[in-house]
């Protein structure tokens, strides 16, 4: 679930160029969090169907899903996303007023990608923009909470974007059968999985390089050149790796997804530095 309050920490560390307040960053990290759950809750409330499909495969992410498995009711988990859409709305309102529009419209979109009625996930390329578009609002969010729109702040949005558009994808390989099952258009069934994982190496290259060339005049240090480089030639690296066994049962769950989430970390971490006064 860290795929958006991260993201917004990050957002606020590099538009100040330091720690935002205390108070301001859990009322911030909390509004997010609420609204990331309510979000995925929902998706996976409607997704029960695809889910069970996908299990018939034997794949452990889909097996262990609570609400496929029922250990957590449909009931409950209505009353679950109520609550948590309540705590992202009192919380970001606390924050600032532009704080409070980005977070409902990444409510808005959240739910508008699960919904039956517009069901978003289900068409290219509709899926992707909209998980991409949700991480850069979460990362401009961070920079409403703290005031401040800066250039570093602007370029770590639009790699992320580029990012997760291209490379997100990867991740659809694993729900293949019961996309099917269901009729929805993802990246891997429109191009294949080779060419999929391929866009997803062709990009993280590409930014690699940018980020190689452009850290000066985008504002950063001699250092964030080097550390997100490097970070992104690894990442290129593990994608490489799941063109080799992307057939093969669990990988992309257990291994690649394993594999990124570190790596972010990484990622993450050489934007802090990046933006140090060396």
């Amino acid at each position: 679930m860290i795929l958006y309050p991260l993201p917004l920490l990050i957002g606020m560390i590099v538009a100040l160029r330091s720690l935002p307040n205390t108070i301001l960053m859990i009322e911030s990290i909390i509004s997010i969090s609420a609204t990331s759950f309510a979000v995925y809750i929902y998706n996976d409330l409607q997704d029960i169907k695809e889910d069970t499909e996908n299990a018939k495969l034997g794949t452990k992410y889909h097996i262990d899903r609570p609400l496929l498995n029922g250990v957590v009711t449909r009931r409950h988990a209505k009353g679950f996303i109520l609550c948590t859409i309540m705590i992202s709305l009192c919380s970001s309102v606390l924050v600032a007023r532009d704080f409070f529009i980005l977070i409902s419209v990444c409510l808005i979109l959240g739910f508008t990608y699960s919904s039956s009625l517009f069901h978003l996930k289900s068409k290219f390329p509709f899926k992707q923009l909209t998980i991409a578009t949700g991480v850069a609002l979460a990362i401009l969010a961070g920079g409403s909470a703290v005031g401040v729109i800066s250039k570093p702040l602007l370029y770590i949005l639009t790699l992320f974007f580029v990012m997760y558009f291209c490379v997100n994808p990867i991740m659809d390989i694993r729900d293949l059968y019961g996309d099917f099952i269901v009729g929805r258009k993802t990246l891997p069934m429109i191009l294949n999985p080779k060419k999929t994982i391929t866009i997803g190496i062709v990009s993280m290259m590409s930014l690699a390089i940018i980020s190689m060339i452009s850290y000066d005049w985008v504002g950063f240090n001699f250092l964030f050149p080097i550390l997100s480089g490097s970070t992104l030639l690894v990442m290129t690296f593990s994608i490489f790796k799941v063109l080799q066994n992307y057939e093969q049962p669990n990988y992309i769950d257990r291994i690649f997804a394993r594999k990124i989430f570190v790596v972010l970390c990484f990622l993450h971490a050489s934007f802090v530095i990046g933006i140090l006064p060396f």
